[in-house]
């Protein structure tokens, strides 16, 4: 999927997919925390001019990807699903996996929902919502990485980071 967003990507294909993804970001908002639709278009057009006119950096080339909130990625604050933590511990620089993912030529989407300070693994965060499942929204992500895994889920995204601290990614998705 991802090779053909990079080599016909034009203007308005870049714009068409700008808007779907917002679209389908604003169904279900507690999915994302943080994310920059001017910057995803022109991440997409740049990419996608690139990829016209020579060989992909590696396999990440365009490939949109999500960035769980505990991990910096700047320009966004690392708020670790509070709303406090980024006010003590700013975000200064990208973490290392980020700054290897630009350096792969991977569209960075945006920082997504987790449970607050990854205290526990659910996808309920008191500050930014509960983490709906896509395809029932009568379940919720059943792990702190909750908002990664319902892009993943959702197909805005084939890749996004997550942190298993507590058995994240062991648990399904469960009633609410």
């Amino acid at each position: 999927m991802h090779s053909l967003i990079c080599l016909h990507l034009n203007n308005s294909e870049g714009y068409e997919m700008s808007t779907i993804f917002r679209k389908t970001i604003e169904r279900s908002k507690a999915w994302f925390l943080s994310l920059d639709h001017v910057g995803l278009f022109k991440s997409l057009q740049f990419r996608g001019d690139n990829a016209l006119h020579g060989e992909p950096i590696s396999a990440l080339d365009g490939v949109p990807t999500a960035i769980k909130d505990e991990i910096d990625y700047l320009p966004y604050p690392t708020t670790g699903g509070t709303k406090w933590l980024h006010k003590v511990r700013p975000c200064m620089d990208d973490a290392c996996c980020v700054k290897h993912l630009r350096l792969c030529g991977a569209i960075l989407v945006g920082k997504t929902n987790m449970h607050e300070l990854r205290a526990v693994t659910s996808g309920i965060n008191p500050h930014y919502g509960v983490t709906k499942n896509p395809y029932d929204t009568g379940r919720i992500f059943g792990c702190a990485s909750s908002g990664s895994a319902a892009v993943v889920s959702a197909g805005l995204c084939p890749v996004a980071l997550g942190v298993d601290g507590g058995g994240d990614f062991s648990r399904a998705a469960g009633p609410q």
